[in-house]
Protein backbone atom coordinates (compact mmCIF):
# COMPACT_ATOMS: atom_id res chain seq x y z
CA UNK A 1 0.00 0.00 0.00
CA UNK A 2 1.34 3.58 -0.78
CA UNK A 3 2.10 5.95 1.32
CA UNK A 4 -0.58 8.79 1.60
CA UNK A 5 0.20 11.41 -0.91
CA UNK A 6 -0.43 13.92 1.86
CA UNK A 7 2.57 12.38 3.69
CA UNK A 8 5.03 12.45 0.89
CA UNK A 9 7.39 14.85 0.73
CA UNK A 10 6.46 18.32 -1.58
CA UNK A 11 6.74 21.75 -2.15
CA UNK A 12 4.35 23.55 -3.70
CA UNK A 13 5.50 26.86 -3.51
CA UNK A 14 8.73 25.73 -4.85
CA UNK A 15 7.06 23.96 -7.90
CA UNK A 16 4.58 26.51 -8.62
CA UNK A 17 7.95 29.28 -7.86
CA UNK A 18 9.54 27.26 -10.79
CA UNK A 19 7.17 27.32 -13.66
CA UNK A 20 6.29 30.75 -12.62
CA UNK A 21 10.14 32.20 -13.12
CA UNK A 22 9.79 30.90 -16.40
CA UNK A 23 6.59 32.27 -17.49
CA UNK A 24 8.16 35.48 -16.62
CA UNK A 25 11.70 35.18 -18.02
CA UNK A 26 11.58 32.12 -20.73
CA UNK A 27 15.20 31.58 -20.67
CA UNK A 28 15.02 30.34 -17.00
CA UNK A 29 13.74 26.90 -18.59
CA UNK A 30 17.67 25.84 -19.31
CA UNK A 31 18.20 26.40 -16.01
CA UNK A 32 15.34 24.51 -14.76
CA UNK A 33 16.10 22.10 -17.46
CA UNK A 34 19.52 21.46 -16.02
CA UNK A 35 18.09 20.54 -12.47
CA UNK A 36 14.90 18.98 -13.01
CA UNK A 37 12.53 16.65 -15.15
CA UNK A 38 9.03 16.65 -15.04
CA UNK A 39 8.94 13.63 -13.26
CA UNK A 40 10.56 15.53 -10.00
CA UNK A 41 7.35 17.50 -9.68
CA UNK A 42 4.45 16.08 -7.36
CA UNK A 43 2.00 17.27 -8.84
CA UNK A 44 0.74 16.42 -12.32
CA UNK A 45 -0.30 19.66 -13.28
CA UNK A 46 2.70 20.74 -12.60
CA UNK A 47 4.95 18.23 -14.81
CA UNK A 48 2.40 18.30 -17.34
CA UNK A 49 3.25 22.34 -17.92
CA UNK A 50 6.93 21.80 -17.15
CA UNK A 51 6.97 18.96 -20.02
CA UNK A 52 5.10 21.73 -22.04
CA UNK A 53 8.13 24.16 -21.57
CA UNK A 54 10.58 21.78 -22.23
CA UNK A 55 8.88 20.97 -25.66
CA UNK A 56 8.71 24.86 -26.49
CA UNK A 57 12.70 25.38 -25.51
CA UNK A 58 13.64 22.83 -28.23
CA UNK A 59 11.98 25.00 -31.03
CA UNK A 60 12.82 28.06 -29.28
CA UNK A 61 9.45 29.14 -29.15
CA UNK A 62 9.39 32.01 -26.57
CA UNK A 63 7.65 30.34 -23.44
CA UNK A 64 4.49 32.40 -22.22
CA UNK A 65 1.12 31.56 -20.68
CA UNK A 66 -0.11 31.44 -23.98
CA UNK A 67 2.37 29.24 -25.44
CA UNK A 68 2.31 27.12 -23.10
CA UNK A 69 -1.74 27.15 -23.04
CA UNK A 70 -1.07 26.34 -26.98
CA UNK A 71 1.38 23.29 -25.93
CA UNK A 72 -1.02 21.92 -23.59
CA UNK A 73 -3.83 21.78 -25.69
CA UNK A 74 -1.52 19.96 -28.93
CA UNK A 75 -1.15 17.32 -25.84
CA UNK A 76 -4.87 17.06 -24.64
CA UNK A 77 -3.76 18.44 -21.47
CA UNK A 78 -5.20 22.10 -20.87
CA UNK A 79 -8.49 21.29 -19.22
CA UNK A 80 -7.25 18.99 -16.85
CA UNK A 81 -6.22 21.92 -14.30
CA UNK A 82 -8.08 24.92 -14.99
CA UNK A 83 -6.69 26.09 -18.17
CA UNK A 84 -5.05 29.11 -18.99
CA UNK A 85 -6.53 30.83 -15.37
CA UNK A 86 -3.85 28.63 -13.85
CA UNK A 87 -1.16 30.08 -16.23
CA UNK A 88 -2.08 33.14 -15.20
CA UNK A 89 -2.13 33.08 -11.72
CA UNK A 90 1.58 30.89 -12.26
CA UNK A 91 2.78 33.55 -13.99
CA UNK A 92 1.36 36.18 -11.48
CA UNK A 93 3.39 35.32 -8.78
CA UNK A 94 6.38 37.25 -10.27
CA UNK A 95 9.29 35.37 -8.73
CA UNK A 96 12.26 36.62 -9.63
CA UNK A 97 14.32 34.53 -12.71
CA UNK A 98 17.39 34.89 -10.78
CA UNK A 99 16.64 32.45 -7.44
CA UNK A 100 15.11 29.66 -10.16
CA UNK A 101 18.02 27.46 -8.98
CA UNK A 102 16.95 27.60 -5.60
CA UNK A 103 13.44 26.23 -6.40
CA UNK A 104 14.43 24.00 -8.53
CA UNK A 105 16.74 22.31 -6.12
CA UNK A 106 14.30 22.64 -3.51
CA UNK A 107 11.35 20.23 -6.24
CA UNK A 108 14.67 17.94 -6.64
CA UNK A 109 15.27 17.10 -2.86
CA UNK A 110 11.30 16.58 -2.68
CA UNK A 111 11.83 14.27 -5.32
CA UNK A 112 14.79 12.90 -4.05
CA UNK A 113 13.18 12.13 -0.37
CA UNK A 114 10.02 10.62 -1.95
CA UNK A 115 12.04 8.10 -3.86
CA UNK A 116 14.13 7.04 -0.72
CA UNK A 117 10.52 6.66 0.90
CA UNK A 118 9.39 4.52 -1.88
CA UNK A 119 12.91 2.19 -1.56
CA UNK A 120 12.45 2.20 2.29
CA UNK A 121 8.19 0.74 1.83
CA UNK A 122 9.83 -1.95 -0.53
CA UNK A 123 12.77 -2.73 1.83
CA UNK A 124 9.92 -3.12 4.58
CA UNK A 125 7.78 -4.81 2.51
CA UNK A 126 10.39 -7.91 1.37
CA UNK A 127 11.73 -7.81 4.39
CA UNK A 128 8.45 -8.82 6.36
CA UNK A 129 7.51 -10.99 3.92
CA UNK A 130 10.35 -13.11 4.24
CA UNK A 131 12.76 -12.41 1.10
CA UNK A 132 14.28 -15.47 0.41
CA UNK A 133 17.63 -13.69 -0.52
CA UNK A 134 18.41 -10.93 2.08
CA UNK A 135 21.66 -10.39 1.06
CA UNK A 136 20.71 -9.50 -2.88
CA UNK A 137 17.85 -7.63 -1.16
CA UNK A 138 20.15 -5.25 0.60
CA UNK A 139 22.85 -4.60 -2.65
CA UNK A 140 19.97 -4.10 -4.37
CA UNK A 141 18.54 -1.74 -1.96
CA UNK A 142 21.58 0.00 -1.49
CA UNK A 143 22.77 0.45 -4.97
CA UNK A 144 19.11 2.32 -5.68
CA UNK A 145 19.75 4.64 -2.88
CA UNK A 146 23.16 5.26 -3.91
CA UNK A 147 21.62 6.15 -7.80
CA UNK A 148 19.14 8.42 -5.97
CA UNK A 149 22.22 10.48 -4.20
CA UNK A 150 24.40 10.45 -6.73
CA UNK A 151 21.13 11.63 -9.05
CA UNK A 152 21.17 14.57 -6.40
CA UNK A 153 24.58 15.02 -6.22
CA UNK A 154 25.10 15.58 -10.17
CA UNK A 155 22.52 17.85 -9.84
CA UNK A 156 23.64 20.65 -7.08
CA UNK A 157 26.99 21.13 -9.62
CA UNK A 158 27.43 24.95 -8.21
CA UNK A 159 28.92 27.42 -10.62
CA UNK A 160 29.44 25.99 -14.25
CA UNK A 161 30.76 28.62 -16.06
CA UNK A 162 34.28 30.80 -14.37
CA UNK A 163 35.23 34.24 -15.61
CA UNK A 164 38.87 35.59 -16.51
CA UNK A 165 39.06 36.52 -12.75
CA UNK A 166 37.84 32.91 -11.19
CA UNK A 167 40.17 31.27 -13.92
CA UNK A 168 43.40 33.18 -12.78
CA UNK A 169 42.58 33.13 -9.43
CA UNK A 170 41.80 29.05 -9.65
CA UNK A 171 45.04 28.68 -11.79
CA UNK A 172 47.22 30.11 -8.95
CA UNK A 173 45.85 28.84 -6.16
CA UNK A 174 46.09 24.97 -7.80
CA UNK A 175 50.26 26.05 -9.03
CA UNK A 176 50.66 27.55 -5.68
CA UNK A 177 49.47 23.99 -3.92
CA UNK A 178 51.81 22.03 -6.26
CA UNK A 179 54.56 24.41 -5.69
CA UNK A 180 54.26 23.82 -1.66
CA UNK A 181 54.14 20.20 -2.56
CA UNK A 182 55.35 19.26 -5.93
CA UNK A 183 54.57 15.72 -5.21
CA UNK A 184 50.50 16.35 -5.03
CA UNK A 185 50.86 17.12 -8.35
CA UNK A 186 52.39 13.51 -9.39
CA UNK A 187 49.32 11.66 -8.35
CA UNK A 188 49.09 8.11 -7.14
CA UNK A 189 52.10 6.34 -8.68
CA UNK A 190 51.74 3.29 -10.64
CA UNK A 191 55.39 2.25 -9.31
CA UNK A 192 56.85 1.68 -12.77
CA UNK A 193 59.30 4.71 -13.08
CA UNK A 194 59.52 5.80 -16.79
CA UNK A 195 55.32 4.85 -17.10
CA UNK A 196 54.65 7.30 -14.42
CA UNK A 197 56.81 10.18 -15.69
CA UNK A 198 54.48 9.68 -19.42
CA UNK A 199 51.07 9.74 -17.91
CA UNK A 200 51.72 11.48 -14.51
CA UNK A 201 49.94 8.87 -12.09
CA UNK A 202 46.87 7.01 -12.37
CA UNK A 203 43.98 9.05 -13.94
CA UNK A 204 40.45 8.91 -13.30
CA UNK A 205 39.75 5.74 -15.70
CA UNK A 206 42.52 3.76 -16.75
CA UNK A 207 42.61 0.50 -18.95
CA UNK A 208 44.62 -2.15 -19.16
CA UNK A 209 44.03 -4.62 -22.53
CA UNK A 210 45.97 -7.03 -23.64
CA UNK A 211 45.02 -10.56 -25.97
CA UNK A 212 44.39 -13.75 -24.02
CA UNK A 213 47.72 -15.36 -22.38
CA UNK A 214 49.55 -11.75 -22.30
CA UNK A 215 49.75 -11.46 -19.22
CA UNK A 216 47.61 -8.22 -18.16
CA UNK A 217 46.11 -10.13 -15.02
CA UNK A 218 49.81 -10.03 -13.82
CA UNK A 219 50.17 -6.71 -14.28
CA UNK A 220 47.38 -5.95 -12.71
CA UNK A 221 49.17 -7.83 -10.14
CA UNK A 222 52.16 -5.66 -9.93
CA UNK A 223 50.23 -2.59 -10.19
CA UNK A 224 48.31 -3.75 -7.08
CA UNK A 225 51.57 -4.73 -5.23
CA UNK A 226 53.41 -1.26 -5.81
CA UNK A 227 50.35 1.03 -5.13
CA UNK A 228 48.55 -1.11 -2.05
CA UNK A 229 51.46 -2.67 -0.51
CA UNK A 230 54.72 -0.48 -1.30
CA UNK A 231 53.04 2.61 -0.80
CA UNK A 232 50.08 1.42 1.42
CA UNK A 233 47.57 3.47 -0.82
CA UNK A 234 44.27 1.53 0.50
CA UNK A 235 43.86 -0.12 -2.97
CA UNK A 236 40.80 -2.60 -3.43
CA UNK A 237 41.36 -5.56 -6.14
CA UNK A 238 38.24 -7.08 -7.73
CA UNK A 239 38.35 -10.11 -8.51
CA UNK A 240 36.73 -11.70 -11.34
CA UNK A 241 38.45 -14.72 -12.95
CA UNK A 242 40.93 -16.09 -10.25
CA UNK A 243 40.27 -18.13 -7.15
CA UNK A 244 41.76 -16.67 -4.15
CA UNK A 245 44.53 -19.71 -3.86
CA UNK A 246 45.72 -18.63 -7.24
CA UNK A 247 46.12 -14.72 -6.31
CA UNK A 248 48.05 -15.06 -3.02
CA UNK A 249 50.69 -17.74 -4.61
CA UNK A 250 50.74 -15.14 -7.07
CA UNK A 251 51.41 -12.00 -5.12
CA UNK A 252 54.26 -14.21 -2.79
CA UNK A 253 55.73 -15.13 -5.70
CA UNK A 254 55.80 -11.15 -6.42
CA UNK A 255 56.86 -9.92 -3.31
CA UNK A 256 59.46 -12.65 -2.73
CA UNK A 257 60.72 -13.37 -5.68
CA UNK A 258 60.36 -16.95 -5.39
CA UNK A 259 58.92 -19.03 -8.30
CA UNK A 260 55.03 -19.80 -7.94
CA UNK A 261 56.17 -23.66 -8.72
CA UNK A 262 58.45 -23.54 -5.88
CA UNK A 263 56.11 -22.09 -3.60
CA UNK A 264 52.68 -24.44 -5.05
CA UNK A 265 55.10 -27.24 -3.91
CA UNK A 266 56.26 -26.38 -1.00
CA UNK A 267 59.64 -27.09 -1.67
CA UNK A 268 62.27 -24.61 -0.82
CA UNK A 269 65.56 -24.40 -1.12
CA UNK A 270 68.63 -22.87 -0.40
CA UNK A 271 68.43 -20.05 -3.57
CA UNK A 272 64.71 -19.65 -2.72
CA UNK A 273 64.21 -20.21 0.79
CA UNK A 274 60.59 -20.40 2.93
CA UNK A 275 62.03 -16.98 4.93
CA UNK A 276 61.50 -15.02 1.87
CA UNK A 277 57.80 -16.17 1.50
CA UNK A 278 57.06 -15.57 5.01
CA UNK A 279 58.31 -11.83 5.09
CA UNK A 280 56.17 -11.70 1.56
CA UNK A 281 53.26 -12.19 3.59
CA UNK A 282 54.36 -9.94 6.45
CA UNK A 283 54.47 -7.62 3.73
CA UNK A 284 50.69 -8.55 2.69
CA UNK A 285 49.55 -8.18 6.15
CA UNK A 286 51.19 -4.52 6.86
CA UNK A 287 49.88 -3.64 3.50
CA UNK A 288 46.81 -2.05 2.26
CA UNK A 289 45.62 -3.98 -0.55
CA UNK A 290 42.19 -5.62 -0.36
CA UNK A 291 41.21 -8.64 -3.03
CA UNK A 292 37.92 -10.33 -3.40
CA UNK A 293 37.68 -13.78 -3.73
CA UNK A 294 35.88 -14.74 -7.58
CA UNK A 295 32.44 -15.44 -6.90
CA UNK A 296 30.11 -14.15 -9.81
CA UNK A 297 29.57 -10.39 -9.73
CA UNK A 298 26.91 -8.49 -11.47
CA UNK A 299 27.32 -4.73 -12.51
CA UNK A 300 25.65 -3.75 -9.16
CA UNK A 301 27.81 -6.11 -6.93
CA UNK A 302 30.98 -4.39 -7.75
CA UNK A 303 29.16 -1.26 -7.48
CA UNK A 304 28.24 -2.18 -4.22
CA UNK A 305 31.56 -3.53 -2.99
CA UNK A 306 33.58 -0.37 -3.91
CA UNK A 307 31.36 1.76 -2.03
CA UNK A 308 30.93 -0.19 0.81
CA UNK A 309 34.96 -0.69 0.78
CA UNK A 310 35.22 3.14 0.10
CA UNK A 311 33.03 4.05 3.60
CA UNK A 312 35.27 1.66 5.27
CA UNK A 313 39.14 1.73 3.99
CA UNK A 314 39.11 4.53 2.23
CA UNK A 315 39.87 2.99 -1.06
CA UNK A 316 41.78 5.41 -3.18
CA UNK A 317 42.09 2.98 -6.21
CA UNK A 318 40.22 0.31 -7.37
CA UNK A 319 41.34 -2.55 -9.89
CA UNK A 320 38.81 -4.23 -11.95
CA UNK A 321 40.02 -7.46 -13.08
CA UNK A 322 38.37 -7.98 -15.60
CA UNK A 323 35.31 -6.48 -17.91
CA UNK A 324 34.69 -9.33 -19.78
CA UNK A 325 33.98 -11.64 -16.24
CA UNK A 326 31.12 -9.38 -14.91
CA UNK A 327 27.92 -11.29 -15.11
CA UNK A 328 24.88 -9.67 -17.05
CA UNK A 329 21.36 -9.72 -15.39
CA UNK A 330 18.59 -11.09 -17.61
CA UNK A 331 17.89 -7.70 -18.94
CA UNK A 332 21.74 -7.24 -20.11
CA UNK A 333 21.26 -10.37 -21.53
CA UNK A 334 18.93 -9.33 -24.20
CA UNK A 335 21.07 -5.96 -24.89
CA UNK A 336 24.31 -6.31 -27.17
CA UNK A 337 27.46 -6.72 -25.45
CA UNK A 338 28.46 -3.34 -27.44
CA UNK A 339 25.43 -1.32 -25.33
CA UNK A 340 26.13 -3.22 -22.29
CA UNK A 341 30.04 -2.54 -21.89
CA UNK A 342 29.42 0.88 -22.56
CA UNK A 343 26.75 1.08 -20.06
CA UNK A 344 29.07 -1.01 -17.17
CA UNK A 345 32.39 1.47 -17.86
CA UNK A 346 30.12 4.55 -17.51
CA UNK A 347 28.54 3.74 -14.45
CA UNK A 348 31.83 2.50 -13.12
CA UNK A 349 33.38 5.79 -14.31
CA UNK A 350 30.68 7.64 -12.44
CA UNK A 351 30.89 6.17 -9.29
CA UNK A 352 34.19 6.47 -9.01
CA UNK A 353 34.56 9.51 -10.01
CA UNK A 354 32.17 10.73 -7.79
CA UNK A 355 33.91 8.75 -4.69
CA UNK A 356 37.25 10.10 -5.77
CA UNK A 357 38.89 6.52 -6.48
CA UNK A 358 40.95 5.92 -9.69
CA UNK A 359 39.71 2.98 -11.86
CA UNK A 360 41.82 0.59 -13.29
CA UNK A 361 39.58 -1.32 -15.61
CA UNK A 362 41.43 -4.74 -17.45
CA UNK A 363 39.84 -5.60 -20.86
CA UNK A 364 40.65 -7.73 -23.46
CA UNK A 365 41.78 -7.11 -27.27
CA UNK A 366 39.78 -8.83 -30.10
CA UNK A 367 41.74 -11.62 -31.60
CA UNK A 368 42.66 -9.13 -34.19
CA UNK A 369 44.52 -7.38 -31.71
CA UNK A 370 47.44 -9.89 -31.49
CA UNK A 371 48.54 -8.84 -35.03
CA UNK A 372 48.30 -5.08 -34.33
CA UNK A 373 47.58 -3.90 -30.83
CA UNK A 374 45.58 -0.68 -30.93
CA UNK A 375 43.07 0.67 -29.14
CA UNK A 376 40.97 -0.23 -31.91
CA UNK A 377 40.94 -3.68 -31.43
CA UNK A 378 39.14 -3.08 -28.41
CA UNK A 379 36.56 -6.17 -27.41
CA UNK A 380 33.01 -5.53 -26.60
CA UNK A 381 32.62 -1.73 -27.34
CA UNK A 382 34.61 1.11 -28.60
CA UNK A 383 32.98 2.91 -25.51
CA UNK A 384 35.65 1.27 -23.18
CA UNK A 385 38.67 3.19 -24.87
CA UNK A 386 36.35 5.98 -25.30
CA UNK A 387 35.62 7.06 -22.05
CA UNK A 388 39.23 6.70 -20.91
CA UNK A 389 41.84 8.80 -19.72
CA UNK A 390 44.54 6.44 -20.25
CA UNK A 391 44.74 2.83 -22.70
CA UNK A 392 47.76 0.85 -22.11
CA UNK A 393 47.93 -2.41 -24.18
CA UNK A 394 50.22 -5.10 -23.13
CA UNK A 395 51.67 -7.33 -25.95
CA UNK A 396 54.62 -9.17 -27.22
CA UNK A 397 57.26 -8.46 -29.79
CA UNK A 398 58.44 -9.85 -33.08
CA UNK A 399 61.61 -11.36 -30.65
CA UNK A 400 59.17 -12.67 -27.74
CA UNK A 401 59.71 -9.51 -25.69
CA UNK A 402 57.12 -8.01 -23.63
CA UNK A 403 56.23 -4.42 -23.72
CA UNK A 404 53.74 -1.89 -22.94
CA UNK A 405 52.30 0.59 -25.05
CA UNK A 406 50.70 3.74 -24.19
CA UNK A 407 47.52 4.14 -26.68
CA UNK A 408 46.14 6.85 -25.38
CA UNK A 409 47.32 9.34 -22.87
CA UNK A 410 44.70 12.67 -22.19
CA UNK A 411 46.64 15.71 -21.98
CA UNK A 412 50.44 14.17 -22.50
CA UNK A 413 52.28 12.26 -24.96
CA UNK A 414 50.96 8.92 -27.18
CA UNK A 415 51.33 6.35 -28.58
CA UNK A 416 54.77 5.34 -26.65
CA UNK A 417 56.56 1.77 -25.92
CA UNK A 418 58.10 0.82 -22.93
CA UNK A 419 59.87 -2.13 -22.43
CA UNK A 420 58.73 -5.10 -20.26
CA UNK A 421 60.98 -7.46 -18.21
CA UNK A 422 58.13 -10.45 -17.62
CA UNK A 423 59.13 -13.11 -15.15
CA UNK A 424 56.93 -15.72 -15.53
CA UNK A 425 57.98 -18.15 -12.61
CA UNK A 426 57.69 -14.95 -10.16
CA UNK A 427 55.23 -13.10 -11.80
CA UNK A 428 57.29 -10.37 -11.38
CA UNK A 429 56.79 -7.35 -13.88
CA UNK A 430 59.01 -4.63 -14.53
CA UNK A 431 60.77 -2.05 -16.62
CA UNK A 432 63.38 -3.19 -19.07
CA UNK A 433 66.09 -0.17 -18.70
Amino acid sequence: MNAPEKMLPYSRDAEQAVLGSILGDGQAVYTALAILEPSDFFSKKHADIFQAMAKLSKTETPIDALSVANELRRGNKFDEFGGIDFLSELEGLLPTPQVVSHFCRIVNEKAALRQLAAIGERLNQEALGEFDDAEGLIETVQNEMYRVALDLQSKSWGQQVYGPSAIAKLAVEQAAAWKEDPESARGIQTGFVRLDSIIRGLKDVNIISASTGIGKTALALNLGVQVGIYQKIPTLYVNCEMNLTELMIRLQGILSGVPSEIILRGRYSQNHPWQKVTAASERIRDGELHLTGNQPKTINTIISLIQKHKAQHDIQVVILDYLGEIEPTKEELRESEYLVYGQWVQRLKGVCTSLGVKLVLLAQLNREGDREVSKNKIAGSWKIAQKSDVFLIMGVDQNGKHFLKIDKNRNGWAPITIGLIFDKETQRIVEAE
